[in-house]
């Protein structure tokens, strides 16, 4: 019976092996191929992103979208593989080794993957931190301008100024 289960153990590591190839060894390669398409769709630009024109852009910003979901499926996928090829057997020595190549690929695609979030992430608290510098920029445009409105009041005869436009400051005069 041991060898029963150890024999259905190898046979399962085997599959999920072939799996894991399937998915991690072949994502770099429709990854290409998705890129090819593009660019041959775009051949005026010259493989450069910044002379897209808008819809260029938009399409380009998909495809981008396309390959980080991709690319994060396939991770999540093996990740959950080699989960399931640990439990087929109590001994992992009875397992076939995988093969190098795989997880080689596999942790190059990992490391991208954190890349990407990471500079992401980056370039999201920029344009926060670029969000915030409008929006004080567009609080003191505000002011400012409520300021020469009530002087240009104040000269017109219209109002008390914009000196004694804040509430306390009325009854000073």
């Amino acid at each position: 019976m041991a060898e029963t289960k150890q024999l259905f153990a190898h046979y399962a590591a085997l599959q999920t092996d072939a799996l894991l190839d399937a998915g991690v060894m072949h994502f770099r390669r429709w990854a290409e191929l998705r890129i090819e398409a593009f660019w041959e769709r775009y051949p005026q630009c010259d493989r450069d992103p910044r002379r897209l024109n808008s819809a260029g852009r938009v399409a380009h910003g998909r495809l981008l979208g396309l390959l980080r979901a991709r690319r994060e499926c396939v991770i999540r996928d093996a990740r959950l593989l080699l989960a399931s090829r640990e439990e087929c057997a109590g001994d992992k020595d009875d397992l076939p080794e995988l093969d190098d190549a795989v997880v080689t690929e596999l942790r190059r695609m990992q490391q991208t993957d954190e890349d990407d979030r990471r500079q992401r992430r980056a370039e999201a608290a920029l344009e926060e931190k670029h969000r915030a510098e409008r929006a004080d920029d567009d609080a003191f445009d505000d002011a400012l301008e409520r300021y020469y409105e009530g002087l240009f009041d104040y000269a017109n005869g219209e109002g008390p100024g914009p000196w004694f436009a804040a509430g306390g400051e009325e009854g000073a005069n």
